[in-house]
């Protein structure tokens, strides 16, 4: 790709990890990060195409360096000689079952990060068909009720507008031992 600077979100915050290198130019600030949940998964498994995010603003208004992470990621713990890690409707991504914990997916944001609110108050999204719509999320004071998990990746944000816990969703009817992937970035998602 000959423009790096699209993943960039402009104005903010760069965070430089120790394990960047540079191989004979600058790295690229990465800002934008890909739904995790998608890693593997055939895109024409997706459900509903024009709703399912695919790239956001997840590590909030910071540009990691060089590097990127996927918000949110797929808890995989299971050797890679154990079988794939991939999305997974009624179970584990992996063989390892989750390793005690009862969500299939995680996020991590980098340390210094303030706010989610990419823009305005509210995070742009591109979904997976490939279009693009700016959200308003959480609001201003912070709080918890009244999100829509489907249109709002945070359960709770702080006054400044950083999500600090995230809905997990399994199938209407799942046994108990089924384990929650973030509502709002799941491939079965219908709307």
């Amino acid at each position: 790709m000959k423009n790096l600077q699209i993943y960039a979100h402009t104005g903010n915050k760069d965070q430089t990890g120790a394990s960047t290198t540079t191989l004979g130019r600058e790295p690229a600030k990465m800002g934008l990060t890909m739904n995790g949940l998608l890693s593997s998964y055939s895109t024409t498994a997706v459900n509903a195409p024009s709703v399912l995010p695919l790239l956001w603003y997840g590590q909030g208004n910071t540009n990691r360096v060089g590097q990127s992470l996927p918000v949110p990621a797929l808890r995989c713990s299971a050797p890679i000689a154990n079988g794939p890690c991939v999305f997974n409707p009624g179970g584990y991504p992996d063989s390892s079952n989750g390793s005690g914990n009862q969500f299939a997916s995680a996020w991590f944001v980098p340390g210094g990060a303030t706010t989610h609110w990419a823009y305005g108050r509210g995070n742009v999204f591109v979904r997976t068909d490939s279009s693009a719509k700016f959200l308003p999320i959480g609001r201003a004071g912070g709080g918890t009720s009244g999100f829509d998990v489907l249109r709002d990746p945070f359960a709770s944000y702080d006054a400044a507008g950083l999500g600090l816990t995230y809905t997990g969703c399994r199938p209407t009817g799942s046994a108990a031992t089924v384990p929650f992937y973030w509502c709002m970035f799941r491939p079965d998602r219908e709307n």
